[in-house]
C-alpha cells in the first residue's frame, strides 16, 4: 500500500484551506479600504450637493439636515457599502487563484485504490497537481520572499 495519494489528498486538502483563509483575508482587507474610501467620497458628494441647492425651504432643509445626520452616524450605511466591496473582492480573489484550487480540488480527489479509473481522479493526475502546487509554491516563494526574477 502506497502512502503517495495520503500525501496528495493532505497537498489538496492543505492548499484548499490556505486559498480559503487568504482569500477571505484579503478581501476584508481590500473591503474596509474600499469602503472608509466611498464613504468619504459619498459624504463629500453629499454635503456639496446639500451645499448647492436652490430652494429656501425650511422643511427641505430640515430633510436634508436628518439624512446628512443619518449617513454620517449610521452604522448600516458603511456595512452595507463594505459587504459589497467584500464580495467584489472575494470574487476577483477567487478568479486569481483559479489554477491553485484547480490543482488542489485535482489532488484532494486522489484515488487511494489501485487500477485505472477505479476513482474520481487517477492516482497519476492526483500527483502530477501535487507536483504542480509544489512548483507554483516555489515559483512564489522565489519571486515574491525572495525576490528572485521580479522585476526592480
Amino acid at each position: 500500500m502506497s502512502i503517495l495519494p495520503y500525501v496528495s489528498k493532505a497537498i489538496g486538502a492543505g492548499t484548499l484551506a490556505l486559498i480559503g483563509y487568504e482569500t477571505i483575508e484579503t478581501a476584508q482587507r481590500k473591503a474596509n479600504m474600499e469602503t472608509k474610501k466611498s464613504m468619504g467620497k459619498d459624504l463629500a458628494d453629499l454635503y456639496i450637493s446639500h451645499q448647492s441647492s436652490g430652494t429656501e425651504s425650511g422643511i427641505i432643509n430640515d430633510l436634508k439636515k436628518k439624512y446628512r445626520e443619518m449617513a454620517t452616524d449610521s452604522k448600516e450605511y458603511p456595512f452595507i457599502v463594505g459587504i459589497g466591496h467584500f464580495f467584489s473582492n472575494f470574487g476577483g480573489n477567487i478568479i486569481n487563484s483559479i489554477v491553485p484550487i484547480g490543482l488542489g480540488v485535482g489532488a484532494l480527489l486522489s484515488n487511494t485504490r489501485s487500477g485505472f479509473l477505479s476513482g474520481p481522479v487517477p492516482r497519476w493526475i492526483s500527483g502530477a497537481c501535487a507536483i504542480g502546487l509544489g512548483l507554483l509554491a516555489s515559483k512564489e516563494v522565489l519571486s515574491e520572499v525572495l525576490g528572485i526574477g521580479k522585476g526592480k
